[in-house]
C-alpha cells in the first residue's frame, strides 16, 4: 500500500483484487473522518458488456463525486498491447474509430 497525506486527507493506492480484475485502488480519507472514499480504479477487464468479448483491456474509472457507489467516467486505454494491430489485423479484425478491434 502507498499512502500520501495532503491537505485535503491521506490517498492511498492499494491492490484491488476483484475476481478477473487485477487493478490498483486509489482512494481518499478525509480529515477527520475513519471511511476511505473512491477516486479511481485502474484495473484489467475482459468482461465489459460493450467491448469485444474475451478480449482484455486496461481500464481506468473514476469517481467525480466520491460519495456515489457508482464510478462517473471510464477510459478504456489503446495501445497497451505490443503489436497488437499487427495480431489483430493478422486475425482478419480492423481497428474501429474508438481503438477497438471488430
Amino acid at each position: 500500500m502507498l499512502t500520501v497525506e495532503t491537505p485535503l486527507g491521506i490517498m492511498r493506492a492499494t491492490r484491488a483484487d476483484y475476481p478477473g480484475h487485477p487493478g490498483i485502488r486509489i482512494e481518499l480519507q478525509r480529515a477527520g473522518e475513519d471511511d476511505f472514499l473512491p477516486l479511481a480504479l485502474v484495473e484489467y477487464a475482459d468482461d465489459e458488456a460493450d467491448l469485444p468479448e474475451n478480449v482484455g483491456f486496461i481500464i481506468s474509472r473514476a469517481w467525480q463525486d466520491i460519495k456515489e457507489d457508482e464510478y462517473s467516467d471510464r477510459v478504456v486505454h489503446k495501445n497497451v498491447r505490443v503489436n497488437s494491430l499487427d495480431i489483430r489485423r493478422e486475425e482478419g479484425r480492423d481497428e474501429d474509430s474508438t481503438g477497438v478491434f471488430t
